[in-house]
Parts: structure tokens; C-alpha cells; sequence
């Protein structure tokens, strides 16, 4: 097995934090993972995973490998990416992460500029493929190297990446239209929609409920998009960041601020920044230069 290799299998068994996980990303059964860890442990004379634990417990000898494993990684993954630029005199293809909603409301403009630039430098434009999932996925793509570029909510899980911030979203109440007087009447008198259980909305729900007496929601979506048609027949109220207030998609709605006290009581759920993210210390090739500086000029 090759350096590479050995690295790619202990990075994900990392990531993954099981050998069955693991095994699954890497589309191979979890006993050939399990021989191939054997095998580069035996090769190494020490034990990288404490297997008596679970979620696995990666040993001293384990982060030393892994740390080196990823500086190794990613400076292969830069320098390929550098040299298929130099063979091809074009402009490489991008690969980049977005949630869903987000997609829907700042990529169109972006995408829009970028190619209007490429067109009057190139006739070949270079591919752009987005990838859309939740915020917790897409810290994980970028990590791996799957994704050259994100644009997701800073936090904990983003310390590690290198960012250009973008712009803030408050948190706002969608709520039907000319019904209430401010956000806290239509919280109380109004069946709440849930958004993905777990995800960042549906907890900033539950840490401001108690200051209104809330109740617990009695519908939930994945969605804001579904969320947003329910309160748009009546059904409900949602929380949703601020850049769905722009949209005249749903005539039978409007956003409400929540109280200032929320907004200075919870400042990091209720106003979230947005920044676009890559691996640091990486080389950014001119399509992520092109498409960064393009972020930074329409979007902050």
C-alpha cells in the first residue's frame, strides 16, 4: 500500500470516528478496512486507534500520523491542482458547498459576473459544480478536500479554515401577513413550524421559547422552502434568516424582528455570519481567486 493510501484510510477512519463508517466512505467492506489498518499499524510498529472505546480513541502515536497525514494531503491535493492549471492554460473546474436555501438567494449573482468575467478572457468557461447540504456537512466535505470552497455560518467547526467574510443574517419570524403587531404576538398566537430537528434553527427555537412560554412545535420540516409555504397558508410561524425577506415568493407572508433583548441575549444564533471558507494554508488556483473576489465585491 502506498503512502498516500495509508494516509487517505487513517484520515477517514479519523473523520468518520468508526471503522464501519469509514468503510462506507471509502466504498470497501469494514473488514478490508479493518486489515488495511492492521497492516499499517503492523508496517508502523504502533497502534494509531484505541479500538476498546466508541467512538474510537485515536492514540499519541495516532495524532502525530494524522497531523502529518493532512499537511501531506493537502499539499499533494494544491499541488496537482497547480500543475493540471499549468498543462492546460485554462482555467480549472470548481467544486463548491452552499446550503440549499442560501443557494437559492446569493449564487445567481455570483454564477452571473463570473461567467460574464471568463467570457471576455476565454471561450472554454470552466465547469462550476455545487454541492447542497446542511451547514455540519459542508465543514465536513471541506475538511476532507472534496470541496474547494464553502460558504457557510462561521463557528466553532470553521476555526480551522481560512475565510472571507461576507456579510450577517439576523434571524427573523416569518409569520402571515398584516395579522400581528410584532413578533412576540405572533409567537403566542401561532403554532411554531420546526426546521429540521437538530439543525441550527430548530435549536435557536428551543433556547428562546421560555421567554414567551412557547410551546413545542407541532409540525416539522427539513425545509425552510416548506416551512415557509405552510406559514404562507396560515398554518404557522418560522423562524428564517434575513435573506428571505427579499423574496416575494410567498405573497401571504412578511418578517418580523425579534426582540432586540433576544438579539443581545443570543448574538451568536440570532446574528449569524456568513463567510466563504477554504482549507488553509492551501493553494488557491485563479478560478477560486476569480470566484472569491466575486463574492467579496456583490455580497458584503
Amino acid at each position: 500500500m502506498d503512502t498516500f493510501r495509508q494516509f487517505e484510510v487513517v484520515l477517514e477512519i479519523e473523520r468518520s470516528g468508526s471503522i464501519s463508517q469509514a468503510a462506507a466512505s471509502l466504498h470497501i467492506s469494514q473488514p478490508t478496512l479493518s486489515k488495511l489498518l492492521h497492516k499499517i499499524e503492523n508496517d508502523l510498529g504502533v497502534e494509531l486507534f484505541d479500538r476498546t472505546v466508541s467512538p474510537l480513541k485515536i492514540t499519541k502515536a495516532g495524532e502525530a500520523f494524522i497531523e502529518s497525514g493532512r499537511k501531506i494531503m493537502d499539499a499533494r491535493h494544491c499541488l496537482k491542482k497547480e500543475i493540471e492549471e499549468i498543462k492546460s492554460g485554462n482555467a480549472p473546474e470548481l467544486i463548491i458547498g452552499v446550503s440549499p436555501s442560501r443557494a437559492h438567494h446569493i449564487i445567481p449573482p455570483v454564477i452571473k459576473e463570473y461567467q460574464e468575467t471568463l467570457s471576455k478572457e476565454t471561450e472554454n468557461s470552466p465547469k462550476i459544480f455545487f454541492k447542497e447540504c446542511v451547514t455540519r456537512q459542508l465543514n465536513k466535505e471541506l475538511e476532507k478536500g472534496t470541496l474547494d470552497l464553502i460558504i457557510n455560518i462561521e463557528s466553532e467547526e470553521t476555526a480551522e479554515f481560512a475565510k472571507v467574510e461576507l456579510f450577517e443574517e439576523k434571524i427573523l419570524l416569518a409569520c402571515p401577513k398584516g395579522k400581528h403587531s410584532d413578533a412576540l404576538d405572533a409567537l403566542r398566537n401561532n403554532s411554531y413550524i420546526a426546521i429540521g430537528r437538530g439543525q441550527v434553527l430548530s435549536k435557536t427555537y428551543q433556547l428562546v421559547k421560555d421567554s414567551f412560554d412557547g410551546k413545542e412545535a407541532n409540525i416539522e420540516c427539513q425545509s425552510i422552502e416548506l416551512a415557509l409555504s405552510l406559514v404562507n397558508n396560515g398554518m404557522g410561524v418560522t423562524f428564517v434568516p434575513s435573506y428571505f425577506s427579499s423574496s416575494n415568493v410567498y405573497e401571504n407572508v412578511e418578517y418580523l424582528k425579534l426582540p432586540e433583548e433576544w438579539y443581545a441575549k443570543y448574538p451568536k444564533r440570532l446574528i449569524r455570519k456568513i463567510c466563504l471558507f477554504y482549507r488553509n494554508k492551501r493553494f488557491l488556483n485563479s478560478s477560486e481567486k476569480r470566484f472569491i473576489s466575486i463574492c467579496e465585491k456583490l455580497l458584503k
